[in-house]
């Protein structure tokens, strides 16, 4: 989150792709450097491994493009919701998707943490603002 409040600053002097791709690039170097010195080893097997690398770099990089272009625009506080519910997605999908069982006691913590944390977060945003109701 920190790192959108800087970004928001940022971005009123950058554009948001040009953004991205800074960051996509150092991000990209640094976290393969890690991998390599942690003894990690890149073995792509032809043209569908590379095919699958390119696809999920360019789903990160259109993603990445569209959120800096919402901070650049909007309000952080209202975005943060957004951000939120980032797990109860990937959760979501990964049940719909990949066929993982969401039933379980943690996971409903979870949830309920999350929802929470959104309804806190939007009352904050809310406060000192006549509300709709």
């Amino acid at each position: 989150m920190i790192s959108n409040i800087i970004g928001k600053r940022v971005l009123d002097q950058i554009d948001p792709i040009a953004a991205t791709g800074v960051s996509q690039l150092f991000g990209g170097l640094i976290l393969l450097l890690a991998g390599l010195i942690a003894g990690g080893r890149l073995h792509p097997s032809g043209a569908g491994a590379w095919g699958l690398f390119a696809l999920v770099c360019a789903a990160s990089i259109v993603s990445y493009c569209r959120w800096y272009r919402l901070v650049r625009r909007g309000r952080l506080s209202g975005l943060f919701i957004i951000k939120f519910a980032e797990p109860l997605f990937a959760a979501l999908f990964g049940a719909l998707l990949l066929g993982e069982s969401v039933w379980r006691l943690q996971y409903l913590a979870a949830f309920l943490l999350i929802a929470g944390g959104i309804c806190l977060a939007n009352n904050v945003s809310l406060s000192g603002k006549e509300r709709n109701t």
